[in-house]
């Protein structure tokens, strides 16, 4: 099976596990003045997508190189999906009535920040978690599998994860709580 991944936030999966779905947006990255419609983003990039650190706000403020997650431990998450859930970003963002100059943009931009767009995918539409695949967390190390509640992915099986894997930890507030570093 083929797969891509949707990179995000521990803080951004909390709310994307809240609504049990990936919704579609452009409103928290700086391809919002190219007119990029809402879509769900994804990379068949396995280590981390580089113009996903324009997007989430991890990691330094620096150039980021290639095969490396940015942030601290547990900081970086991704969501993996089947491909056939997606399709290649400029098709469908022409089928969206994207003008070729945006997807000219985009590509440029993808370029200076070091990715390689022939990599990602997207999709228009909110994929549920029932599309889902995996789950994961950056431990600093490798990439670490959330584990699967009663059949969901949960909130509280991503703190529970993120306290029992680090003693000590602050959870952040947007997590759901947070527990005071010892």
């Amino acid at each position: 099976m083929s797969v891509v991944y949707h990179y995000t936030t521990a803080a951004g999966l909390a709310g994307i596990l809240r609504d049990r779905a990936i919704e579609p947006r452009t409103a928290s990255h700086r391809f919002d003045n190219f007119g990029a419609p809402a879509a769900v983003w994804f990379s068949s990039n396995r280590t981390w997508e580089l113009a996903c650190s324009a997007t989430v706000g991890i990691g330094p403020g620096g150039e980021l190189p290639r095969g490396v997650v940015p942030g601290h431990a547990f900081e970086a998450a991704r969501i993996t999906v089947r491909k056939s859930d997606t399709e290649p970003w400029q098709a469908g963002l022409l089928k969206h009535g994207v003008h070729w100059s945006v997807l000219l943009r985009l590509y440029s931009t993808a370029v200076d920040f070091g990715s390689d767009p022939t990599q990602w995918r997207v999709s228009l539409q909110p994929l549920l978690m029932e599309r889902w695949t995996k789950v994961e967390l950056w431990n600093d190390e490798n990439w670490v599998a959330l584990p699967v509640d009663g059949g969901f992915f949960t909130v509280a099986g991503l703190m529970n994860m993120a306290v029992a894997a680090v003693p000590g930890i602050a959870i952040a507030k947007e997590i759901g709580g947070r527990r005071d570093a010892v």
